[in-house]
């Protein structure tokens, strides 16, 4: 009984709570009610208890809205038509938010539109819909699309192993400027990337971000004049001074004014049916615009080009020099024949070319590319020249890599005194392998047109020797005081920072850089953006003592050091001088150096 009552009480209790059915008589508004706020619905109408005074009395109440009728449905007087089947959904790809270093916009990416070019040319490098590196290739749409394959992508670094080696430095360009589009074919056909053209310049825009970093004042840098580290005096074992240091010898040709003489010499037995600027002209303009595009600095380079061949006596290789391998007895032999055909007044440099070659075992004359001492000159009836060069045909043909003006540029390079920056004297590997081409490009790897001709914008220190920039440009750092310092990418225009040089003597250096995917190096792959160290030994005269060395930066992968500068928070140390990258975005580097310890 006693849970009963229970189970009776509780039943009541929460009855109490319940609001009074709808069944329940009409209130009339005014008469009391039993409860605050308890409501009651009658005919459509809610009525709630509220407090009028000191009683509780119904109000007038509220309509409760009616729900909208279902719309009516009219048959269709049409017939049936047949179920179609469910299309699958199409996958949604979600593109990675983007953040620095940004995907190179010089790329192609899946989906993008492409112009069909046959089968026989390779595939691009490029992005997928995720910005992850792999192959491309142009389908008969006119769409890019992702050649799946078991490749081995290194995505931080954008290498691939296996089983198709490639360098995306090395990619076709379908965008290359139409002058070029017929030679860039013929060596992707050949395989032969020795020289490549410069497909294409893309100068970049200086970004519009400042690092937050507290920077050092610029009182605490030296003087400039203390980071024109000392080059070598003239050698006397033969007739090329090559001079990686200061001061610039007055010899040597100037981006600021030069005059270039093109000796276009023809032969009886060797003749071309195109003109030299016809055949020479995409060239020498490329070479123009390299410098133009490069240098802070206003720059005059003047062609003196004969309007047809300059035409000698007897056949190409009687001018040869009875010494063997004696590139300079040939042009010296056809210089002094030609001298009177030739007004070589105020002539700072001349460049030997010749017609095409016929085949690939008609004799041609060796390349040179030579800063002659001053006591060495070549006489001409109007003066001395001391910068000299032979454009040589490597194989033959219009397609030869003897118009791809990066060849002539690095002869240029050779001209102002800079040295190759690798050593092929004592090579333990076999000359022409891939192990070879490590060993002997292991100092500067890919960076730079003296190394691999690669990665063609110029390095700040060949701009900084040959004055392709202003001095103002230069941040030169003690190695015991350091400092904080923002430098800018050395590949934008502008008349900012952009690099920095400690002197560690009278003949030795570090330099620090700024690259990005920009300029002549628009192919880059963006996370190898960074900041570039390399160490300056000007002491040596000769071409092959490799004066530039890159120290590259902690878990580098790649042997020739592609992913080698140093990306945000790296650190490395240099003779006792430790160098950081506190920030690295659009704007460039923020570096800090210190004494190590």
């Amino acid at each position: 009984m006693r849970k009963l009552l229970g189970g009776i009480a509780i039943a009541s209790l929460l009855l109490s709570f319940a609001p009074l059915t709808a069944h329940a008589a009409t209130p009339k508004p005014g008469a009391l009610c039993p409860k605050l706020n308890q409501t009651q619905i009658s005919n459509g109408v809610k009525y709630s208890c509220v407090k009028s005074g000191k009683k509780l009395v119904w109000n007038k109440g509220v309509v409760i809205a009616k729900p909208a009728p279902a719309p009516v449905v009219i048959p269709s007087a049409q017939p049936t038509q047949a179920a179609q089947p469910t299309q699958p959904p199409t996958p949604v790809v979600t593109k990675p938010a983007l953040a620095y270093p940004f995907p190179n916009k010089y790329w192609q990416i899946v989906g993008g539109s492409c112009i069909p070019t046959g089968a026989q040319l390779p595939q691009t490098i490029g992005y997928t819909e995720k910005y992850e590196i792999a192959f491309l290739f142009c389908t008969t749409q006119g769409k890019w699309a992702e050649d799946k394959g078991s490749d081995n992508w290194d995505q931080e670094t954008g290498l691939n192993s296996t089983p198709r080696p490639a360098d995306y430095l090395r990619q076709y360009d379908y965008f290359v400027p139409a002058e070029w589009a017929k030679n860039q074919t013929a060596q992707f056909v050949t395989g032969n990337y020795s020289a490549r053209p410069p497909y294409g310049y893309y100068p970049g825009v200086a970004s519009t971000k400042e690092p937050k970093s507290l920077l050092s004042s610029a009182t605490n840098q030296l003087p400039v004049v203390d980071c024109k580290i000392k080059g070598s005096e003239p050698p006397t074992k033969n007739g090329e001074w090559n001079n990686t240091g200061f001061p610039m010898p007055a010899e040597r040709w100037k981006v600021a004014n030069v005059n270039i003489q093109l000796a276009a010499f023809a032969f009886p037995d060797r003749q071309s049916k195109l003109t030299p600027d016809e055949l020479f002209g995409p060239a020498m303009r490329a070479v123009s615009a390299y410098w133009e595009n490069t240098s802070d600095v206003p720059v005059k380079i003047n062609w003196r080009v004969p309007k047809d061949w300059i035409q000698l006596s007897r056949p190409i290789e009687s001018y040869k020099s009875n010494r063997d391998r004696d590139p300079y007895g040939w042009a010296q032999n056809t210089l002094q024949e030609a001298d009177l055909k030739v007004d070589f007044t105020d002539v700072n440099m001349v460049i030997f070319v010749t017609p095409e070659r016929p085949s690939a075992t008609a004799w041609q004359p060796s390349h040179f590319h030579s800063p002659l001492i001053p006591s060495q000159g070549w006489q001409t009836n109007e003066g001395k020249i001391y910068n000299v060069s032979l454009m040589e045909w490597f194989t033959f043909g219009a397609d030869d890599t003897a118009l791809a003006p990066m060849g002539w540029i690095h002869h240029f390079l050779h001209m102002a005194g800079a040295d190759d920056n690798f050593d092929a004297r004592t090579p333990v590997n076999e000359p022409g392998s891939a192990k070879w081409n490590v060993e002997i490009n292991k100092y500067m790897g890919v960076w730079g047109n003296m190394s691999q001709i690669i990665l063609n914008e110029p390095l700040f220190w060949d701009k900084f020797k040959m004055s392709q920039i202003k001095d103002s440009q230069v941040v030169c750092v003690s190695p015991t005081v350091g400092g904080t310092y923002w430098i800018r990418p050395n590949a934008i225009s502008g008349n900012v920072p952009k690099g920095i040089v400690i002197p560690l003597g009278e003949q030795k250096g570090i330099v620090i850089e700024s690259v990005r995917a920009v300029g002549y190096n628009y192919m880059m792959y963006p996370k190898n953006q960074g900041a570039l160290v390399y160490t300056v030994n000007t002491s040596s005269s000769d071409w092959e003592d490799h004066p530039l060395a890159l120290i590259p930066r902690p878990g580098v992968k790649d042997s020739l050091y592609r992913d080698g500068a140093l990306r945000l928070g790296d650190s490395v140390t240099v003779s006792g001088v430790k160098i950081t990258v506190v920030e690295s975005d659009e704007f460039g580097e923020v570096i800090k150096v210190e004494k190590a310890g």
